[in-house]
């Protein structure tokens, strides 16, 4: 009898997900500044009542577009206990 190994690995310790995670809010909020500085840049500049209201609504979204995606990255931090990574391919047989 043959099985086929499955490749499968549980990493039981959460500090290089919290790393990550870290890392992901760390750029994300970065985008977000320069994203939001560009943004309010458009609107100083703009002097029809029109485009400065769209500049305005795309802060409005931007705005909310980064709270929601906090918001994952948060909820990614405390749900993230393991990490399934690849360790191992190959064949396993049993005699019986």
């Amino acid at each position: 009898m043959t099985f086929l190994l499955a490749p499968v690995r549980s990493s039981f310790t959460t500090i290089p997900n919290r790393i990550r995670t870290t890392y992901r809010g760390e750029i994300l909020s970065t985008s977000h500044q320069a994203r939001i500085a560009l943004l309010e840049e458009q609107l100083k500049q703009a002097s029809d009542q029109k485009i400065r209201r769209i500049c305005q609504l795309q802060i409005d979204s931007a705005e909310a577009d980064y709270g929601m995606r906090v918001k994952r990255l948060d909820g990614a931090m405390e749900r993230a206990e393991f990490v399934a990574e690849v360790v191992a391919y190959g064949i396993v047989g049993a005699k019986g």
